[in-house]
């Protein structure tokens, strides 16, 4: 880590600010999803169990990842542009 932040010093400034700026929103990206499966899990219809009573906090978080997983890597331009084939 320190031989990272020791090349970072070493570049121009407007390279460190570009660098500084990505690795920011990167980390808000993850936080604003992880943040938004969290909240879509706290309104669980009644008629179905709450994944946090059942499931540990660990397992709850695996699924919600494999889920957005899933989500992404169904994701297809060709369907937002042209429609959902069915």
């Amino acid at each position: 880590m320190k031989k990272i932040i020791h090349n970072l010093r070493q570049r121009p400034e407007h390279h460190r600010k570009s660098i500084a700026v990505a690795t920011s929103l990167s980390l808000t990206f993850i936080v604003f999803v992880m943040w938004i499966s969290f909240f879509r899990l706290q309104y669980v219809p009644d008629n179905t169990s709450a994944p946090v009573a059942e499931n540990g906090p660990v397992l709850m978080l695996k699924q919600q990842a494999a889920s957005i997983y899933d989500s992404i890597s169904n994701f297809s331009f060709k369907n937002i542009i042209f429609g959902a084939s069915e």
